[in-house]
């Protein structure tokens, strides 16, 4: 049974503009689920009567729309742009589509264009940049780090930003490098045999993940991997803890890693000067007002 006058008193105050809509009210804000949110049907039938429910996405949709109606303050993520950095508005519509539904909210942010980071700011991601950071750009993020605030950098090998002496200075040193192993490579032999053999390939796909840090102990119950299309290795900052930062390694390559400084020349091969695997991929960096344990 429906009330149909009650919907009408809905729709036309909430501005609901599509039928089949889930509607969260609290208080004097709402949120509008389409239905495409709280499903995920398959890719197969030649009409909408031939297609059939993948998963059930529900769940997901209204938790992420309770959290954003019933928080406060805002989630708000900041990527930043002007340095070729990868964006997901643009290229990657699937996590943008996610990140929005776990409740956060996705802005641009040019670092030459504002004084300081904006105040709403719950992390700053720095993905990919391609091109060099000024001065100021840095001391920027510097200044936002020592207000506590939290920062993504994830930086493309082969490429040099001015952001590596950012991540020294908490405490992380990336290395000029390229990270390759060797992998199985099947090729066609004579007489229709299929040979394998041992290639050199910057493609990386590893589950040694902390088990105990938060970034990534969901990973590592799960026994889920991560894939990087290419990697550089970090290591640990050596001299004095100017920001007072401890750092926890994340992510490491395989034990057939090895770290490639040489990675201009045609053909890449382990020698005995090249660092080996386990190489650190990522880390995760936090900085102490006081003793470790006054954070």
């Amino acid at each position: 049974h429906r009330d149909l006058d009650r919907v009408k008193q809905l729709v036309e105050r909430y501005s609901i503009r599509r039928r089949n809509v889930v509607l969260l009210v609290s208080g004097s804000r709402h949120r509008i689920i389409p239905i495409e949110e709280l499903a995920r049907p398959t890719a197969f039938g030649f009409g909408p009567q031939d297609r059939r429910i993948e998963s059930f996405t529900g769940e997901e949709a209204m938790t992420s729309g309770i959290l954003r109606l019933t928080n406060e303050s805002s989630f708000r993520l900041y990527w930043t742009q002007g340095h070729g950095e990868k964006n997901p508005k643009n290229e990657n519509k699937r996590l943008a589509k996610q990140l929005r539904l776990d409740g956060y909210e996705l802005e641009s942010l040019d670092l030459q264009a504002v004084k300081r980071i904006p105040e709403d700011a719950r992390i700053v991601i720095i993905n990919g940049p391609r091109r060099t950071f000024l001065p100021q750009e840095i001391e920027l993020l510097k200044s936002y780090l020592l207000e506590g605030g939290r920062l993504f950098l994830a930086l493309e090998p082969t490429v040099t930003t001015g952001l590596e002496a950012l991540a020294q200075w908490f405490q992380v040193e990336p290395r000029d490098d390229l990270v390759v192993h060797r992998a199985r490579q099947a090729r066609q032999g004579g007489e229709g045999k299929i040979l394998l053999e041992l290639a050199a390939d910057t493609r990386v796909l590893t589950n040694d993940l902390a088990k105990e840090h938060p970034v990534t102990a969901f990973l590592h119950r799960r026994n889920i991997g991560v894939f990087l299309p290419e990697a550089r290795s970090l290591t640990s900052a050596s001299g004095p803890l100017e920001g007072n930062f401890r750092v926890w390694p994340l992510i490491r390559s395989s034990e057939e890693s090895w770290s490639e400084s040489s990675y201009r020349e045609e053909e890449v091969r382990p020698d005995a000067t090249d660092p080996k695997g386990p190489l650190v991929l990522a880390f995760a960096a936090r900085r102490y007002l006081g003793p470790p344990n006054e954070s």
